[in-house]
């Protein structure tokens, strides 16, 4: 995980120091889902053009699961930060309480059986339209 710059590290707690080297570590996993999301974004306008709204409709679950990661990753950041205020953190312990553990599946991991079921669904349906 990345320290901060040592002026600013010089001003910060050792809990700071960590959440700021996760929020870094996510941020640059994150990069590389919204690289390849923006080229999809442009393939998706396309096949819309020639196929109509069938190949978007076919990524929307997908999307929504995506939606679902970037969400748990946002809370697991807010929650471990030291400096959000605890109303904030109990709303978010309230909402991990009711919903699916998408970053820390123990066990059985249906996030993943969903994200690849999705896949399976979008192959499924571009295969006949692709050239051999």
């Amino acid at each position: 995980m990345p320290a901060p710059p040592q002026e600013k590290a010089g001003q910060m707690s050792p809990e700071e120091i960590h959440h700021y080297g996760k929020v870094q570590a996510y941020e640059a996993r994150w990069q590389k889902v919204i690289e390849p999301q923006t080229e999809l974004e442009a393939d998706l306008l396309e096949a819309e053009v020639l196929w109509g709204q069938g190949p978007r409709n076919q990524f929307l679950p997908l999307i929504k699961l995506e939606r679902e990661l970037m969400i748990a990753v946002q809370d697991c950041l807010m929650e471990s930060n030291p400096n959000e205020n605890n109303g904030m953190k109990e709303a978010i312990r309230e909402r991990k309480r009711t919903s699916r553990d998408v970053l820390y599946a123990v066990g059985e991991d249906k996030f993943d059986d969903d994200v690849n079921s999705a896949i399976a669904l979008i192959e499924q349906y571009l295969k006949p339209h692709l050239k051999k």
